[in-house]
């Protein structure tokens, strides 16, 4: 009998051994019952990629079809990627099921993510991610979903945003190091997505040295219909580009239009708008997100003139809020207001459903407040209670020759059918809050306004001074390019001259993001890593990056408007 405990003990042992042994992690495969009770957050018959399987192992690459790797999957499983660098990541998922309440989950496993840093001669450095019907793309950790990684919390519900370094513990992170611009000389797209019906998308972090570190829409598509897009809690910034571009930009007639939820989501020197959001149809909600620093490459952009603001946002009906964000630092307006007709049938607007942007606060730029485009004649237009910062007077932008100094008023209304109501909004000094280009006025409302200068933007710890001028901060060119013409002339090949007191963000040979402040007055070919006495090197407690803890400090003046990230100290 004794021996046969021994025997049945032994037994045990072994099963949970084996149990508990790692599986391999060599073999891209259909997750096992082995794979399934060693690692929670996976399932079986759930897709891991633990390597690339394209160009000696760099890239993930499952365009499906008949030539190449195609991933099948019911609903309800989900496709996890193991921790490491990859040099780009593309997955077709029109053999995915989903639907609207079980999406096609994709994570990480085992650790980080990264892609992005490739060291070839092409732009294909970004995750792209097709034809999947419904699609929740997560680094967030969360055991009861099966997601993410517990050392890897991006900034935690908060938690983590006094780390000083959250920014690089996502479990996701499009991570180029500016290698396309060093070997390709041009940038791509840090997470592209198309071909879909609902988006979500969370706890994910693109940035340094992208175009857009989010590009969410589908050009052109065969069956245009209503679309979601869901982006909460990511941080994104340091490129050419946009953080967010979502929705087709140029007209709405056969294309998709956007249900859009942007939430919490950081934002740090773009460098052209900050959002781009387009055809936005009703219940889209754009709120407490921050953003600091846009259209940082304004001496220097792929297009003169025309990205240079800080939101560029259209819309084909009305029942749109965009309430509490906090939006600071551009070279042209701080918002261009458009509406675009879809075509008949497709929305339903109405007197009782406004286009309503309440308590954000919009400033520092060197150009000018925004435009209004005309609208359908039905929906109306609200804005209230927003804070408007500093705007240059006389216009402070270099990149022009003669600068347009003319208007009476901060806003440009070229509108004429459409009710706009001014309500209860600060903004600065030097002009009127605006002017009309086309009509009379007299579809214009306004009450309650000042004209006086915004309270200072106090963070918990931004990396700098409060009420720092973020206009300051621009992207490093030696010389202008593509800027715009006046009198047939433009500054094109001129050197650009920095101010002592400038700062600009460049990059080194390794790729690695830097600040540099500029020491003294000067024009010319000087490269901040090397041209030590023009430039000095910024650092943050021994890091090139600042901390970036964009909460509100308790007791400001807009931490007690309830601005920016929910995820402010407690009252």
């Amino acid at each position: 009998m004794k021996n046969r405990w021994h025997l049945f003990f032994v037994l045990t042992l072994c099963v949970v051994n084996l149990a508990h042994a790692m599986p391999d992690i060599t073999e891209n495969r259909y997750a096992t019952l082995k794979d399934a009770a060693y690692w929670p957050s996976v399932n079986e018959g759930d897709y891991i990629f633990f390597q690339g399987n394209n160009d000696n192992g760099d890239d993930i690459y499952a365009a499906g079809g008949s030539k190449h790797l195609r991933i099948e999957l019911p609903v309800g499983k989900k496709i996890l990627i193991y921790a490491g660098d990859y040099d780009r990541i593309l997955i077709n998922g029109a053999d995915c099921w989903s639907t609207a309440e079980k999406p096609t989950l994709i994570t990480n496993l085992g650790g980080q993510v990264r892609w992005g840093n490739s060291n070839e001669a092409n732009q294909y450095r970004g995750l792209e991610l097709y034809n999947f019907d419904y699609l929740h793309l997560t680094g967030k950790y969360d055991p009861d979903h099966q997601t993410g990684d517990p050392k890897f919390l991006g900034h935690d519900d908060g938690a983590n945003l006094g780390t000083g370094d959250y920014y690089e513990r996502y479990g996701l992170w499009g991570n180029p190091r500016w290698s396309g611009i060093i070997y390709y000389k041009k940038y791509g797209n840090g997470v592209r997505i198309r071909n879909f019906k609902s988006v979500k998308v969370d706890y994910v972090a693109s940035w340094g040295g992208y175009f857009a570190s989010f590009n969410v829409k589908t050009d052109n598509p065969a069956d245009p219909g209503e679309v979601a897009v869901d982006i909460q809690d990511c941080f994104a910034g340091f490129g050419e580009g946009e953080a967010f571009y979502i929705s087709y930009s140029t007209k709405a007639h056969n294309q998709d239009i956007t249900k859009l939820t942007l939430k919490n989501n950081i934002i740090a020197f773009t460098g052209a708008e900050a959002l781009q959001t387009d055809n936005l149809a009703e219940g889209s909600v754009i709120e407490n997100n921050v953003a600091i620093g846009s259209a940082t490459f304004y001496r220097h952009p792929f297009q003169a003139r025309y990205q240079d603001n800080l939101h560029q946002l259209s819309f084909v009906e009305g029942g749109i809020t965009i309430r509490n964000n906090i939006f600071a630092g551009t070279n042209g307006a701080l918002h261009n207001f458009r509406y675009r007709d879809a075509g008949p049938g497709r929305t339903n607007p109405s007197q009782d459903k406004p286009v309503t942007l309440a308590n954000n606060f919009y400033g520092f730029s060197r150009t000018t407040m925004g435009y209004v485009w005309p609208g359908d004649g039905i929906t109306p237009y609200i804005f209230s209670d927003n804070i408007y910062g500093d705007i240059s007077v006389p216009e402070s932008d270099d990149s022009v020759i003669v600068s347009d100094e003319s208007t009476e008023g901060f806003f440009k209304l070229g509108n004429k059918n459409t009710d706009i109501l001014f309500d209860g909004n600060i903004y600065p000094k030097g002009k009127d809050l605006y002017f009309m280009s086309s009509g009379d006025g007299s579809n214009v409302r306004q009450k309650g306004n000042e004209r006086k200068p915004a309270p200072a933007l106090l963070f918990e710890n931004s990396g700098f001074a409060d009420g720092f001028d973020w206009r300051t901060v621009s992207a490093w060119a030696a010389q202008y390019k593509n800027t715009p013409k006046s009198s047939g002339k433009n500054k094109d090949g001129q050197f650009i001259p920095y101010a002592k007191g400038d700062i600009v963000i460049f990059h080194d040979a390794g790729g690695n993001t830097k600040f540099f402040k500029c020491l003294q007055d000067h024009a010319g070919d000087f490269n901040p890593n090397t041209a030590t006495q023009y430039w000095a090197h910024m650092t943050w407690d021994g890091r090139n990056m600042p901390p970036f803890d964009l909460r509100l400090r308790k007791g400001s003046f807009y931490y007690d408007r309830g601005m920016g990230l929910t995820y402010n100290a407690a009252k």
